[in-house]
Protein backbone atom coordinates (compact mmCIF):
# COMPACT_ATOMS: atom_id res chain seq x y z
CA UNK A 1 0.00 0.00 0.00
CA UNK A 2 1.35 3.45 -0.86
CA UNK A 3 0.88 5.64 2.64
CA UNK A 4 1.71 9.22 2.81
CA UNK A 5 0.66 11.53 5.82
CA UNK A 6 0.63 15.09 5.45
CA UNK A 7 0.18 17.55 8.69
CA UNK A 8 -2.38 20.31 7.85
CA UNK A 9 -1.52 23.58 10.50
CA UNK A 10 -3.76 25.76 8.80
CA UNK A 11 -6.81 23.16 9.28
CA UNK A 12 -6.99 22.74 12.52
CA UNK A 13 -3.77 20.76 12.89
CA UNK A 14 -5.49 18.17 10.84
CA UNK A 15 -4.22 15.05 9.03
CA UNK A 16 -5.07 14.52 5.42
CA UNK A 17 -4.10 10.68 4.14
CA UNK A 18 -3.10 9.59 0.57
CA UNK A 19 -3.59 5.70 0.03
CA UNK A 20 -3.08 3.54 -2.54
CA UNK A 21 -2.62 0.77 -4.34
CA UNK A 22 0.76 -0.53 -5.53
CA UNK A 23 -0.18 -1.84 -8.60
CA UNK A 24 -2.60 0.59 -9.68
CA UNK A 25 -1.63 3.75 -8.67
CA UNK A 26 -4.77 4.43 -7.76
CA UNK A 27 -5.53 6.16 -4.96
CA UNK A 28 -7.72 8.20 -2.21
CA UNK A 29 -7.40 11.33 0.01
CA UNK A 30 -8.93 11.09 3.24
CA UNK A 31 -9.85 14.21 4.96
CA UNK A 32 -8.82 17.01 2.65
CA UNK A 33 -9.38 19.61 5.11
CA UNK A 34 -6.79 22.40 3.36
CA UNK A 35 -5.60 22.59 -0.30
CA UNK A 36 -1.60 21.66 0.21
CA UNK A 37 0.63 21.58 -3.12
CA UNK A 38 2.47 18.88 -0.94
CA UNK A 39 -0.56 16.65 -1.72
CA UNK A 40 -0.06 17.41 -5.30
CA UNK A 41 3.19 17.29 -5.91
CA UNK A 42 3.37 13.56 -3.98
CA UNK A 43 0.64 12.59 -5.89
CA UNK A 44 2.33 13.60 -9.09
CA UNK A 45 5.81 12.38 -7.84
CA UNK A 46 4.43 9.20 -7.46
CA UNK A 47 1.83 8.56 -10.65
CA UNK A 48 -0.86 8.40 -8.70
CA UNK A 49 -4.69 8.69 -9.87
CA UNK A 50 -6.74 9.89 -7.09
CA UNK A 51 -9.82 8.32 -7.92
CA UNK A 52 -12.52 9.82 -4.52
CA UNK A 53 -11.39 12.35 -1.76
CA UNK A 54 -13.02 10.98 1.66
CA UNK A 55 -14.22 12.85 4.36
CA UNK A 56 -14.78 11.13 7.76
CA UNK A 57 -16.88 14.07 8.36
CA UNK A 58 -18.74 17.41 7.38
CA UNK A 59 -16.53 19.71 9.62
CA UNK A 60 -14.67 21.91 7.63
CA UNK A 61 -11.09 21.30 8.61
CA UNK A 62 -11.45 17.76 7.17
CA UNK A 63 -13.51 19.37 3.93
CA UNK A 64 -12.20 22.70 3.33
CA UNK A 65 -9.65 21.73 0.83
CA UNK A 66 -12.00 19.22 -1.21
CA UNK A 67 -13.33 21.59 -4.04
CA UNK A 68 -9.71 22.17 -4.98
CA UNK A 69 -8.94 18.57 -5.15
CA UNK A 70 -11.87 17.59 -6.73
CA UNK A 71 -10.65 20.25 -9.15
CA UNK A 72 -7.01 19.45 -9.00
CA UNK A 73 -7.82 15.72 -9.76
CA UNK A 74 -11.31 15.24 -11.20
CA UNK A 75 -12.05 12.91 -8.37
CA UNK A 76 -15.82 12.57 -6.70
CA UNK A 77 -15.83 13.53 -3.14
CA UNK A 78 -17.50 10.80 -1.07
CA UNK A 79 -18.93 11.02 3.16
CA UNK A 80 -21.77 9.86 4.98
CA UNK A 81 -24.48 11.33 2.62
CA UNK A 82 -22.87 9.00 -0.04
CA UNK A 83 -22.17 6.16 2.16
CA UNK A 84 -23.54 3.25 3.86
CA UNK A 85 -22.51 1.12 6.44
CA UNK A 86 -20.19 -1.49 5.27
CA UNK A 87 -19.72 -0.15 1.39
CA UNK A 88 -16.62 -0.34 0.07
CA UNK A 89 -14.92 1.92 -1.65
CA UNK A 90 -11.97 1.11 -4.54
CA UNK A 91 -8.89 2.12 -4.93
CA UNK A 92 -7.17 0.00 -7.21
CA UNK A 93 -6.80 -3.20 -5.30
CA UNK A 94 -7.62 -1.64 -1.92
CA UNK A 95 -10.95 -1.47 -0.54
CA UNK A 96 -11.97 1.08 2.06
CA UNK A 97 -14.83 -0.38 3.98
CA UNK A 98 -16.72 2.65 5.58
CA UNK A 99 -18.18 2.47 9.17
CA UNK A 100 -20.83 4.61 10.52
CA UNK A 101 -19.02 6.06 13.87
CA UNK A 102 -21.59 8.77 14.31
CA UNK A 103 -21.28 10.57 17.96
CA UNK A 104 -19.09 13.34 16.92
CA UNK A 105 -20.89 14.67 14.33
CA UNK A 106 -24.45 12.67 13.16
CA UNK A 107 -21.93 11.96 9.77
CA UNK A 108 -19.08 10.57 11.17
CA UNK A 109 -17.67 7.57 9.67
CA UNK A 110 -14.24 5.70 10.01
CA UNK A 111 -12.53 4.04 6.47
CA UNK A 112 -11.09 0.63 7.53
CA UNK A 113 -8.95 -0.73 5.40
CA UNK A 114 -8.65 -4.65 6.33
CA UNK A 115 -5.67 -6.27 3.73
CA UNK A 116 -3.66 -3.23 5.46
CA UNK A 117 -4.49 -3.04 9.11
CA UNK A 118 -5.16 0.42 9.12
CA UNK A 119 -8.34 2.45 10.08
CA UNK A 120 -8.56 5.79 9.64
CA UNK A 121 -11.00 7.07 12.37
CA UNK A 122 -11.17 11.06 11.80
CA UNK A 123 -12.67 12.58 14.76
CA UNK A 124 -14.33 9.52 16.73
CA UNK A 125 -11.08 8.05 18.45
CA UNK A 126 -7.67 9.68 18.98
CA UNK A 127 -5.16 8.45 20.85
CA UNK A 128 -5.34 8.77 24.40
CA UNK A 129 -9.17 10.38 23.49
CA UNK A 130 -12.29 10.45 21.54
CA UNK A 131 -13.95 13.25 19.61
CA UNK A 132 -15.97 15.83 21.45
CA UNK A 133 -19.48 14.94 20.94
CA UNK A 134 -22.63 18.23 21.52
CA UNK A 135 -24.49 15.96 24.60
CA UNK A 136 -24.01 12.82 26.90
CA UNK A 137 -26.20 10.94 24.38
CA UNK A 138 -24.23 11.57 21.12
CA UNK A 139 -20.67 10.89 23.16
CA UNK A 140 -22.55 7.35 24.39
CA UNK A 141 -23.43 6.30 20.94
CA UNK A 142 -20.06 7.44 19.88
CA UNK A 143 -18.36 5.23 22.52
CA UNK A 144 -20.60 2.55 21.62
CA UNK A 145 -20.21 2.81 17.59
CA UNK A 146 -15.98 2.98 18.50
CA UNK A 147 -16.26 -0.19 20.79
CA UNK A 148 -18.04 -2.13 18.27
CA UNK A 149 -16.28 -1.22 15.22
CA UNK A 150 -13.13 -0.23 16.02
CA UNK A 151 -11.90 -1.79 18.99
CA UNK A 152 -13.13 -4.87 17.73
CA UNK A 153 -10.66 -4.77 15.05
CA UNK A 154 -7.65 -6.79 15.51
CA UNK A 155 -5.61 -5.00 18.29
CA UNK A 156 -2.60 -4.24 15.72
CA UNK A 157 -4.53 -2.41 13.49
CA UNK A 158 -3.51 0.71 13.32
CA UNK A 159 -5.40 3.93 13.87
CA UNK A 160 -5.05 6.87 11.68
CA UNK A 161 -6.81 9.80 13.63
CA UNK A 162 -7.88 12.94 12.21
CA UNK A 163 -5.92 15.26 14.59
CA UNK A 164 -2.62 14.29 16.72
CA UNK A 165 -0.63 11.20 16.39
CA UNK A 166 -1.76 7.19 15.18
CA UNK A 167 -1.99 4.40 17.82
CA UNK A 168 -3.24 0.94 17.91
CA UNK A 169 -6.41 -0.69 18.85
CA UNK A 170 -4.70 -2.82 21.37
CA UNK A 171 -3.07 0.51 22.93
CA UNK A 172 -6.60 1.97 23.11
CA UNK A 173 -8.24 -0.52 24.70
CA UNK A 174 -5.61 -0.82 27.27
CA UNK A 175 -4.42 3.08 27.56
CA UNK A 176 -7.23 5.14 26.44
CA UNK A 177 -9.40 6.57 29.80
CA UNK A 178 -12.78 6.37 27.71
CA UNK A 179 -12.43 2.19 27.23
CA UNK A 180 -10.30 0.83 30.61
Amino acid sequence: MIFQHFFLLEANESNLYVVGCEETREAALIDAGAFDRRVVDFVRRKGLRIVAALATHSHWDHTGGLAQYQKEFGCKALGAEQLSEGQAVQAGRLSLQTLRTSGHTDDSVSFHVAEEGVVFTGDALFAGSVGGASSAKHQAEEIANIRAKILSLPEDTLICPGHGPASTVGTEKTRNPFFV
